[in-house]
């Protein structure tokens, strides 16, 4: 019961730029990511310049900082984006045995996976 906000509106319809990359790659790397995670935040920071490099940082714990092998289609540039960890490991582990495709409209807006999975992103 109650009035709900039609879902479907936020969930955009076409995404210009499309980063593909290898689902277990990720997640083998986002296990080293995991305990440098800011506590409030639990956020990963995603740049995709040609690779897709994953970093975050907690001044108490170190660094972290990797990257990956993917293919970026769309907007030319560096593309970044900031995600709570667990949201995005979460909609990626739905894939497993298949690429994952990125699909970003623009840095702050929803950001979908698959075609299918919705991820919000934060302020970088």
């Amino acid at each position: 019961e109650g009035n709900f906000p039609n879902y479907q509106s936020i969930i955009p319809k076409d995404s210009p730029t499309k980063v593909t990359f290898n689902t277990q790659a990720f997640l083998q790397n986002i296990e080293g990511a995991l305990p440098l995670t800011p506590s409030e935040t639990k956020s990963v920071l995603l740049r995709v310049n040609g690779k897709l490099e994953i970093q975050t940082k907690e001044p108490e714990k170190g660094e972290f900082k990797w990257h990956i092998p993917c293919e970026a289609t769309g907007k030319k540039g560096e593309i970044v984006l900031r995600f709570n960890v667990r949201y995005l490991v979460e909609a990626i582990k739905a894939y497993m045995g298949q690429d994952v495709v990125l699909e970003v409209k623009e840095q702050l807006g929803p950001c979908r996976i698959n075609s299918k999975a919705v991820v919000m992103p934060m302020k970088p």
